[in-house]
């Protein structure tokens, strides 16, 4: 992980994050199908339609689990780059990419 923070900047809700260990977005997965409806219905009453992410880069600021990405990254999307500053965050989510 690299960071531009000058020694010591606190960064009030990272460092809590990292020093208890704290993942703090997470989404229900265990029914695909439901979440897939939850997120495109968030993106719909966001003006955003899930057709419109066809073929575009995207970058996710937070993704904490990368919960959300399991819906967004089923749009078709040219690139998506997740960005997070919580190390327990960046842990799951290399995980996660390595289960596949």
């Amino acid at each position: 992980m690299t960071t531009t923070d000058q020694p010591g900047t606190k960064r009030a809700f990272l460092d809590f994050y990292s020093a208890n260990n704290i993942i703090p977005v997470h989404q229900d997965l265990t029914d695909l199908e439901k979440h897939l409806i939850r997120r495109n219905h968030l993106y719909q009453t966001l003006g955003m339609p899930p057709a419109l992410f066809r073929g575009a880069d995207v970058i996710e600021f937070g993704p904490g689990t990368g919960d959300n990405a399991v819906a967004t990254s089923s749009y078709g999307l040219n690139k998506y780059i997740l960005v997070d500053g919580n190390p327990p965050s960046v842990s799951e989510l290399n995980k996660r990419r390595e289960e596949g």
